[in-house]
């Protein structure tokens, strides 16, 4: 089974890397580059999944 996925990193290199290893798994990645895109992304009525963070720095 397919997941949707968002995929929020402002390095756009790894952002890349991730949602071709996600694509490639055979689940659909959303990218988006910071904050204000992964809440509109999130917001977004076709993404009504959940979503887990998985890493993100501290500042």
């Amino acid at each position: 089974m397919a997941h949707r996925i968002l995929v929020v990193d402002d390095d756009a290199d790894v952002r890349d890397m991730v949602c071709r290893a996600l694509t490639a798994s055979g689940d659909e990645a959303i990218p988006a580059a910071g904050g204000r895109q992964a809440v509109e992304q999130a917001l977004n009525p076709l993404n009504t999944n959940p979503t887990k963070e998985i890493a993100c720095p501290r500042r």
